[in-house]
């Protein structure tokens, strides 16, 4: 932990631009004052199909996953900080892109 999960339609990102968006990633999450950077752990998941709505909509979701023990301002400046970082590699779908920190209890993560 923590964790950055990006979720994406297919249409939206290449293999190559997924390997530099994680990369970018990491490098702003490891600015963060609570953020080890060997602990972080991401990965992006491709997906063939994404609907919402009225149908077709190549949305993209990035999920920061923390343990409890942050402030709640702290969360809000890291959600603001990724979802920043991550609108340069998406400048077709900004308005589709969300960004979501996600707070679980130490005695619920086990690894």
């Amino acid at each position: 932990m923590p964790h950055i999960i990006v979720s994406y339609a297919k249409p939206v990102l290449n293999e190559t631009t997924s390997g530099e968006l994680l990369k970018h990633l990491h490098k702003v999450a490891s600015g963060f004052e609570t953020v080890s950077p060997e602990a972080l752990k991401l990965r992006a998941s491709c997906f063939d199909q994404a609907w919402s709505g009225s149908g077709f909509n190549p949305h993209i979701h990035l999920s920061f996953n923390l343990l409890s023990g942050r402030s709640d301002e702290l969360r809000t400046r890291m959600a603001e900080s990724l979802h920043q970082a991550v609108v340069g590699f998406f400048h077709d779908h900004q308005e589709n892109l969300s960004v979501t920190v996600e707070v679980s209890e130490l005695q619920t993560y086990i690894k």
